[in-house]
């Protein structure tokens, strides 16, 4: 075989080969697209908001769904700074909500935010007036009929005693 020849075929070769190359590299460009298309979520629920249709472009970190887990269900409340001290973590609590009259709910408080948050206090007259600092509580609350949805008002009443 002529000299030339072998050249022009070896230039070809590494051509094809060059081109196969950038060839598997948009197939696995196209494949990532695929695969970040999907949306995944994090946790089981239920969805409880959609803020995107199908079809519309977003960026990345952007929320579509806001998705929901009834199945431990939690109250948070504040409670302030001169009843703090009677709240411990596995303290039992009652709570009740309007969307359940005459019905109560078991819960157990969980959480206990070290750091206090300023809330105001009003009082009846401007002499006596003052900031006070309230906790943030969380008491969890089983769910296993799926009665509690999210953003619910509740009262809650923590048991003094019993864990």
């Amino acid at each position: 075989m002529k000299p030339w020849l072998l050249a022009y075929r070896y230039r070809w070769l590494t051509a094809a080969s060059g081109l196969c190359q950038q060839a598997e590299g948009a197939v696995a460009e196209a494949e990532a697209y695929m695969e970040n298309a999907v949306l995944k979520a994090p946790c089981s629920g239920y969805i409880t908001a959609q803020y995107l249709e199908e079809g519309e472009m977003l960026n990345a970190g952007t929320p579509v769904f806001e998705i929901t887990d009834l199945n431990n269900t939690f109250v948070k409340v504040f409670i302030d700074e001169k009843k703090i001290g009677r709240v411990t973590v596995g303290q039992a609590a009652e709570i009740s909500l309007d969307a359940y009259p005459g019905q109560s709910f078991p819960g157990k408080v969980v959480w206990v935010n070290a750091a206090g948050q300023f809330a105001v206090k009003k009082a009846i007259s401007e002499q006596h007036a003052h900031d006070i600092r309230s906790f943030e509580v969380k008491i969890e609350v089983p769910n296993d009929k799926l009665q509690l949805k999210t953003g619910m008002t509740a009262s809650v009443k923590i048991i003094e005693g019993e864990k």
